[in-house]
């Protein structure tokens, strides 16, 4: 899923704002919200949007796009090859890279030198097998770009034992993670999920707000110590503003 920016919530600082760091020595308390419906609203690019966008970049200049804030999502593979997303970045416009295996040397080399956009390296079960050559991917993107792992799932599927275990082989690499466990359908129901979910009135099973705090809360740490900074995506504003409540709450104790 497209990764949006996030925010702070309602979470107030006094003083000099604090930040993450590695170790997070600033004791920064390290929790934001996306909303999914902000999540989604990236312009996908692929064949079927190619004359749009070639039409945006006739009609403005490098200095036009670098100042638009329109982002731009693109999953690797949907155009076959990177050329057309590497005039893309080029040109200045906020690209955010989808990565599917690697992503390679001279898409890293137009996002340093445009210094603008993110590579998202995708869902959990296509890099469940690390590799040096993954590893390597990554520091190498980090030293380009921004870089988020990108965490979609179901309760309890996704553990967060699990998830620490696998990010801890890029430690510091990584600028962003993000979590969405997203409403389920009937289908997709099984037992050892319903203490998890509730039937809203949209027809959907909506994971507990207090339970995705509770897997926020599992992983904190340990990746506020690496220097990842943790995206919990909501699924409506009510949602948003239980989480950045629940997270209020906790750092004031």
């Amino acid at each position: 899923m497209p990764y949006v920016e996030p925010t702070n919530g309602k979470i107030k600082h006094t003083g000099r704002k604090k930040r993450l760091n590695i170790y997070n020595t600033d004791k920064y308390y390290n929790f934001s919200t996306a909303l999914a419906k902000d999540v989604d609203s990236k312009v996908n690019v692929d064949f079927s949007t190619k004359p749009y966008i070639d039409e945006i970049m006739a009609q403005n200049s490098m200095a036009d796009l670098y100042a638009d804030d329109t982002r731009y999502f693109y999953e690797q593979g949907k155009m076959l090859i990177d050329d057309y997303v590497i005039d893309m970045i080029k040109s200045g416009m906020y690209v955010e890279y989808y990565v599917k295996l690697l992503v390679s040397d001279a898409v890293l080399d137009a996002m340093a030198e445009s210094g603008r956009g993110k590579v998202i390296y995708g869902t959990f079960g296509a890099h469940k097998n690390i590799d040096r050559d993954l590893v390597n991917n990554v520091m190498k993107a980090h030293e380009a770009t921004k870089v988020m792992f990108d965490f979609p799932g179901f309760m309890p599927d996704l553990h967060a034992e699990t998830l620490l275990m696998y990010m801890a082989n890029f430690r510091t690499n990584v600028d962003l993670v993000n979590i969405d466990f997203s409403p389920l359908h009937e289908d997709e129901m099984v037992d050892w999920r319903k203490p998890y979910y509730y039937l809203a009135p949209d027809g959907l099973y909506h994971p507990y707000t207090k339970e995705k705090f509770n897997f926020f809360k599992k992983i904190k740490d340990p990746l506020s110590a690496w220097g990842m900074n943790i995206v919990m995506v909501a699924n409506s504003k009510a949602e948003q503003t239980a989480l950045d409540d629940m997270a209020r709450k906790d750092q004031n104790g």
